[in-house]
């Protein structure tokens, strides 16, 4: 009677752990995806952030020469 309660409490004990395990890395992998595209997405942010800021120096020196060429002819 006891060893029939010690094997069926080690039997619910493995699958209880079994299925707690497979939650556990089904979560994980959720996790690690959503953290991979999270930092797919602020890298590709930050890729258009610097492109934006390139062209946003070279319209102001752009304007900035078009401005002393304007400046010059005035005078």
């Amino acid at each position: 009677m006891t060893t029939e309660l010690i094997a069926q409490a080690i039997s619910i004990v493995t699958i209880v752990g079994w299925l707690l395990r497979m939650l556990f890395k089904h979560y994980y992998r959720k996790i690690a995806m959503r953290r991979m595209i999270w930092k797919y997405l602020q890298d590709s942010f930050m890729d258009g952030y610097d492109c934006m800021e390139g062209y946003r120096a070279m319209i102001r020196k752009t304007c900035m020469e078009d401005a002393k060429e304007r400046f010059c002819k005035k005078n």
